[in-house]
């Protein structure tokens, strides 16, 4: 009888570690080294000059951080794959990256030096009025408060760069200029990330490949370029909402509690930001209704979204309850401030779709959602019902109000890109 030895099955060789694995370095070192330098190529100088100009610390390390939360955005929201054999996708990913970049980017310092608008000081006041004196109560009522204190907290982490680099600063003896680039950066962030976003919402409704092609049409529409160069919450207000019809059509797909309290939590968010939020309550009654699981579980996801829609704008907005007679003069004032010169509904939808067609998609691309939207009422799915519920309550709310701009327009972006598409 052979004496074979058996095979040792109870050692296993130790598996190789990722940085020697050369699809890790692929899949990952190619498209950071790819961002990095189309970054570099496109910002470094500017991105020093401006930093510097706001008071920030311009250190290459904080120059490396900036670029590589870039990349890190990319991975987030975009399927970058191995650039031996780059993809149409990934291509267009990167061009949309770098497109959406420099036109925000690029003209956030041009008349810096002429200070705040008016409408701009309404926002950056009471946030440097709340670090002052040292509460949470945002006292401009007219608006909810989470946008005001999202700048409080650029303000206070713009303070903190700069006494870094320039120990016994104080925050009144920063230059206003500091505050308000900082605060326009902000904003632009949240715009870039829209473009992000819709490519998300696009893949959530099986747009495919064509996703790239809805975010096309949020990086270059004229109205997004232009509020993203302005301290005000309407751009921060589409980022939210984006956010949540994403959540809303995983809520449809899975049909949990869980999926419904953070669709919830996400428009309470929203209404926290301004409160047109609020329009987006009976889309997430419709995914509530409509996801799987059944009618039985309906009412349970109705109850948690709406108790988590609450919770999320007490807290985001506190002092909406805490100072409640100036949060009902806050609203008072707002109807005050309504134009009451056009009233016709007729009117309004005519000044709708003229903004939409000529400063947001482009009138073929107005035509391409038009065919969009009746394609999906033809053969719709569920989650179709869902941001065709949004748009109805929308432009339906924006039809019968007076107030005009092409700001009002913008939640409505995303959406209609990706009916473009």
């Amino acid at each position: 009888m052979n004496d074979q030895s058996a095979p040792d099955c109870g050692t296993q060789a130790a598996p190789t570690p990722p940085w020697r694995r050369p699809e890790v370095w692929r899949r990952h070192l190619h498209p950071a080294l790819l961002v990095l330098l189309v970054a570099d190529a496109f910002l470094g100088g500017d991105l020093s000059a401006w930093m510097t100009r706001f008071g920030l610390s311009a250190t290459p390390g904080v120059r490396v951080a900036l670029l590589a939360a870039v990349y890190v955005a990319f991975r987030l929201f975009g399927p970058i794959r191995s650039f031996g054999r780059p993809s149409l996708e990934a291509v267009g990913i990167v061009l949309l990256g770098v497109a959406t970049a420099w036109t925000r980017l690029r003209t956030l310092t041009w008349d810096i030096q002429h200070g705040a608008e008016g409408y701009e000081l309404l926002f950056i006041s009471p946030a440097l009025e709340m670090i002052r004196s040292g509460d949470l109560n945002h006292r401009f009522h007219l608006y909810p408060g989470l946008f005001i204190y999202l700048l409080a907290a650029v303000f206070v982490v713009a303070f903190m760069a700069v006494v870094s680099g320039q120990p016994g600063a104080t925050f009144e003896g920063i230059p206003s200029t500091g505050y308000l680039g900082a605060a326009r950066g902000f904003v632009a962030s949240f715009s870039m990330a829209n473009v992000s976003l819709t490519y998300a919402l696009a893949r959530a409704h099986g747009a495919g490949r064509l996703s790239v092609v809805a975010a096309g049409f949020v990086c270059f529409s004229v109205a997004e370029i232009e509020n993203s160069q302005l301290i005000r919450p309407d751009i921060v207000l589409e980022t939210v909402l984006t956010l949540s019809l994403i959540l809303m059509a995983r809520l449809v797909d899975r049909g949990t509690i869980t999926a419904a309290a953070l669709a919830g939590l996400c428009v309470g968010a929203a209404t926290a930001v301004k409160y047109t939020g609020f329009l987006a309550i009976p889309a997430l009654l419709v995914a509530c209704i409509l996801a799987r699981g059944g009618w039985e579980r309906s009412t349970a996801r109705i109850i948690v979204a709406c108790a988590a829609l609450f919770a999320a704008y007490m807290l985001c907005s506190p002092y909406s309850l805490l100072d409640l007679p100036g949060f009902v003069a806050g609203l008072a004032e707002q109807r005050k401030q309504i134009d009451p010169g056009i009233r016709s509904v007729a009117n309004m939808a005519r000044t709708n779709t003229l903004v939409v067609g000529a400063r947001m998609l482009g009138y073929l691309g107005l035509g391409a959602a038009l065919v969009g939207v009746t394609l999906a009422l033809r053969t719709p799915r569920r989650q179709d019902w869902v941001i065709l519920c949004f748009l109805a309550t929308y432009f339906g709310f924006l039809a019968k109000s007076p107030l005009q701009g092409d700001r009002l327009l913008l939640p409505c972006g995303p959406v209609l890109g990706l009916f473009a598409a």
